[in-house]
């Protein structure tokens, strides 16, 4: 599923859960956070210059993941785990001086090609089928940087990226791992996979609870759902409850797997799927795959709860029907239905708010975006480029 269209789905769903990160691999994470910049207003203003912030699928991560909450509620800030006048000894965040140019000038900020490697590696492990040469990637990669630059710039003024508690950073690892179904201490390893620092994945953590912080405050002012709205959405959908039981086979891939191994387990996974259809039993499918399997049965849970990815592929079908092969960042899955049954949704209105209000809330960002990049000085001084 591409990112635009991942970004259309539900709200509030549930994922698979994430295994505890490895001991080691936490506490070398947590001591870099406190060693080097959590809690030192100075240099999170100097980390929010920086402009490797996530895009818009990371947009629904930090800002629809709490819109229930944003909405009929004041925005709360969390307050300072250390006085404001701590001061903290810092250290400045390691990058590569060599082959490090400014690619474009926000405001006279630089962006430069480094930056632009820093969120390509975020965003491939949410889409593993990005490529760094794809003209089209390159240049809407450069843009959502700019946007998101933009933003931390007024966050800044507003004052909102001070009081950023470790919890609030290891929560969000947490979940951004589990959106691609990963336990957080694999998570950390598809990101030191490509020689990055620690430091700049807490970064870019940082980042998303200011943007959160930011959009919130000023979107939740722009967004109003009439009794009428709601009333037209529900005689269309979300008119009744659906409820599923379905079976996953996931074949797991390294994030640096090659296109050789990559074409392999696809084709393994179509087998798999071909299996599946002739009512081969697991034990079976588990010794014919030339692939290492992880099998997983959900039980009867409501749609909206399964992996945003699996929510779509799943609408609509019946028993014993069997998607995929479906990429996500962890493999290849393979689906199977075990059980469907529909009957009134006693949520619905619930539902239908928060659909709508997330459908007006990406209107009303693409909207104020764009008024910020018309008042903003954008320059761009050289290609775009990962190398």
């Amino acid at each position: 599923m591409t990112l635009t269209c991942m970004i259309f789905l539900e709200m509030k769903t549930t994922t698979l859960p994430a295994s505890r990160p490895n001991d080691k691999v936490r506490s070398a994470l947590r001591l870099s956070m406190q060693c080097h910049w959590l809690y030192s207003k100075t240099l999170v203003t100097k980390l929010a210059r920086r402009a490797t912030v996530l895009n818009f699928f990371w947009l629904m991560l930090i800002g629809l993941a709490s819109m229930s909450d944003a909405f009929g509620q004041s925005i709360k800030h969390s307050s300072p785990l250390l006085p404001a006048n701590t001061k903290i000894q810092t250290t400045p965040i390691p990058q590569p001086a060599a082959h490090n140019y400014v690619v474009a000038l926000v405001d006279n900020y630089p962006i430069t090609n480094f930056d632009l490697k820093v969120r390509h590696t975020l965003e491939k492990i949410f889409n593993p089928q990005l490529q760094e040469l794809d003209e089209n990637w390159l240049t809407q990669l450069l843009n959502l940087v700019i946007d998101d630059q933009i933003q931390l710039s007024i966050a800044r003024e507003l004052r909102l990226d001070q009081s950023i508690a470790f919890d609030d950073i290891d929560a969000k690892l947490q979940e951004l791992a589990q959106t691609v179904h990963l336990g957080t201490d694999d998570f950390i390893r598809k990101w030191q996979s490509q020689n990055l620092h620690l430091e700049l994945l807490q970064q870019q953590i940082t980042h998303q609870i200011i943007l959160q912080k930011l959009r919130n405050q000023v979107l939740s002012t722009r967004i109003n759902i009439s009794p009428k709205e709601i009333h037209d959405f529900l005689s269309t959908t979300l008119a009744s409850s659906t409820q599923v039981n379905a079976l996953l086979i996931q074949i797991p891939l390294a994030e640096n797997t090659s296109p050789v191994n990559e074409n392999s387990a696809s084709q393994n996974a179509k087998y798999i799927r071909d299996l599946l259809i002739q009512g081969t039993n697991l034990t079976d499918i588990g010794r014919l795959s030339q692939f290492p399997i992880v099998v997983k049965e959900w039980g009867l849970i409501p749609l909206d709860q399964y992996p945003e990815v699996f929510v779509e592929p799943l609408r609509g079908k019946k028993d014993s029907e069997v998607l995929g092969p479906i990429r996500t960042g962890a493999g290849f899955n393979v689906l199977k239905i075990l059980k469907v049954e529909t009957g009134e949704n006693p949520n619905a209105k619930e539902l239908a708010l928060k659909k709508l209000e997330q459908d007006k809330f990406y209107t009303e960002y693409f909207l104020w975006s764009e008024e910020l990049r018309a008042k903003a000085q954008i320059e761009q001084r050289a290609k775009v480029s990962l190398n």
